[in-house]
């Protein structure tokens, strides 16, 4: 398996962990590997769904305040065309 042009030995997808090794030794490693990977991603994962709820709200706000600069700009140039 290749992701990004790289030989991928093992991925964490979830709560799975999937191995592309056919050595013995070289699998257990990697699901060791892959264990505490997961590990690592169940304490970060409250903190990265803190940022992702975090970019919602500023996205909106974002967007909110973008379509109230359209609409004073479309007034003004409104105005500006009536004879």
């Amino acid at each position: 398996m290749r992701r990004h042009g790289k030989r991928l030995a093992e991925e964490v997808k979830g709560d799975t962990i999937l191995v592309y090794a056919e050595d013995e030794e070289e699998a257990l490693e990697l699901v060791r590997h892959g264990f505490a990977e997961w590990l690592l991603n169940q304490h970060t994962r409250k903190y990265r769904m803190l940022i992702n709820k975090l970019i919602e709200l500023f996205e909106e706000i974002h967007y909110r305040e973008k379509e109230k600069l359209i609409e004073a700009i479309t007034k003004l140039i409104a105005n500006q065309t009536k004879p």
